[in-house]
Parts: C-alpha cells; sequence; structure tokens
C-alpha cells in the first residue's frame, strides 16, 4: 500500500507534547547500549523512555513537538525516523553528516542534530522547546522530501534514474 498524502499529520498541528523518546537499552553493542543510557540520562529531566505498545507509540509521536531517534542499529534509525516524517515531529537525532545516502532526506535541512558526546543535546531540546516556531520548518522539509520519495512521480523518476544511472557505471 502507498502512502497517500492524506495520512500524514501537518506538522502545523497543534500538539500537546513537547518530547518523545521510546527506546530499548539493551539488546544492542555496549557502545550503542552507553550511548543510549546517557541518552536517558539526559532524557530523565524530560520525559520518560521506557517503551511502548505500538498503539500508544504512534499516538505518542503523532502528538509530540519532537521526537529524539538515538542511536540504534545505525545512523539512520529505520523505521523510527520515517515513522517521524509521517507524524510531522521535529527529529532530533545524532549528527548524520558523516553519511552518504541517497536519496538523502534526512540532512541538515530536515533533521535537528546534536552531538555525538551528548554535550548539547539538553540545551538544544530547551531551545527547540523555547522556539519551536523556529524549527518547524525541520518537520514541513523532512515531510516533504518523504513524500516526494514515496509516491511523488517527480521523485520516482529520480530514483529509477539514480539506479539506472548506477547499473550504466
Amino acid at each position: 500500500k502507498s502512502i497517500k498524502d492524506d495520512e500524514y499529520i501537518h506538522p502545523g498541528i497543534n500538539r500537546s507534547q513537547n518530547l518523545s523518546c521510546r527506546m530499548a537499552l539493551s539488546g544492542y553493542s555496549k557502545g550503542v547500549e552507553f550511548h543510549r543510557e546517557e541518552t536517558a540520562k539526559i532524557l530523565s529531566k524530560y520525559l520518560l523512555t521506557n517503551r511502548l505498545n505500538r498503539k500508544d507509540y504512534f499516538a505518542e509521536i503523532r502528538n509530540s513537538k519532537v521526537v529524539i531517534s538515538p542511536f540504534g542499529w545505525g545512523e539512520i534509525n529505520t523505521p523510527r525516523d520515517y515513522e517521524v516524517a509521517l507524524s510531522g515531529s521535529i527529529l532530533l537525532k545524532p549528527d548524520i553528516s558523516h553519511i552518504d545516502t541517497w536519496p538523502n532526506i534526512f540532512n541538515k535541512e530536515t533533521v535537528v542534530q546534536y552531538k555525538w558526546d551528548l554535550s548539547d543535546l539538553s540545551d538544544l531540546i530547551d531551545n527547540i522547546i523555547s522556539n519551536y516556531k523556529n524549527y518547524i520548518h525541520f518537520a514541513v522539509n523532512l515531510q516533504d522530501q518523504y513524500k516526494h520519495y514515496s509516491y511523488g512521480k517527480s521523485g520516482q523518476d529520480e530514483f529509477c534514474d539514480y539506479f539506472i544511472n548506477m547499473i550504466k557505471n
């Protein structure tokens, strides 16, 4: 089933929750577990990070202004980052500028990024919450890019052309 435009939740809707970040802390490599545990410590002054059932999780991200996506099985946290694009929330995650992906929908125009050492995470959260209207364009840009490549005709053509060129070269 393809995603239709009306299945996206507009970034500009009124959201009653500032933040969401639901994550498991175990089951990863020691480095990833350490990063997630440190993230959870910082976030403990803002919210609970324990996991929710699927229905409650989706309801929460749809109602949250910002969704934090910590490092997990990779820098692009699938499916969470895509779920955030659908939800219209602002995606906040560790810096991903070192990654070269195509299509590059997760970038400095679509994702608010924090330092890997987490030194700016708390200040960044406070700034986004205090100045939410100055950050909403990240959610709009992410959702627009996702729509473009998910079901837009020109995005689909770009995708096909990209792979055709890879095969030719």
